[in-house]
């Protein structure tokens, strides 16, 4: 028997996805990767928020996109999305910042740049550029560099994480 087309591209949705990572991680927690077709009719309800390089709004839509990552983050976990499958849909550009990440409160949160080669973001050797502390998350999309801490330079992970399509790069775990 022959497959189609769409039984072929059907399969190829459940399959594992590869993960090359490169720079230093500490994984306290579960690390995974699968390629997800469309969403079950009964999953949570899905909201999207918005980061721009030069936004400065309530990160509600593309034209009211907020600044940073963090800001975004903090919308998402304030409680107006609590059991919500939420996304963060990140512009290109270079973000500057340290991330900690809290999202047990959410079904799931994604945080999903414009690919690897388009959207950074820079620790500035300042910490970990994302502490997973808790949830369910997937970083998607992202080159994390320059992190720095003495666990978990690019990522440290506390939570249930998956890394798609990321570029993980220059990031140093060193011991103080």
């Amino acid at each position: 028997m022959t497959a189609t087309v769409g039984e072929n591209q059907a399969k190829h949705r459940h399959v594992l996805a590869r993960i090359l990572l490169t720079g230093s991680l500490l994984f306290g927690g579960t690390v995974s990767a699968t390629v997800i077709g469309a969403p079950p009719a009964w999953a949570q309800s899905a909201v999207t928020l918005y980061v721009a390089s030069s936004g400065t709004g309530d990160c509600t839509s593309q034209a009211t996109a907020c600044g940073s990552i963090q800001t975004a983050l903090t919308a998402a976990t304030a409680g107006s999305y609590a059991t919500d499958d939420v996304t963060i849909d990140v512009g290109a550009g270079t973000y500057t910042e340290n991330d900690t990440i809290a999202a047990s409160s959410l079904n799931s949160l994604t945080i999903a740049g414009a690919g690897a080669s388009s959207t950074t973001v820079n620790g500035n050797d300042a910490g970990s550029v994302f502490t997973v502390n808790n949830g369910t998350v997937t970083l998607s999309g992202l080159t994390i560099t320059n992190g720095g801490m003495t666990q978990g330079g690019g990522i440290y992970n506390s939570g249930s994480l998956a890394i798609t399509d990321d570029t993980i790069t220059d990031n140093s775990a060193f011991d103080n």
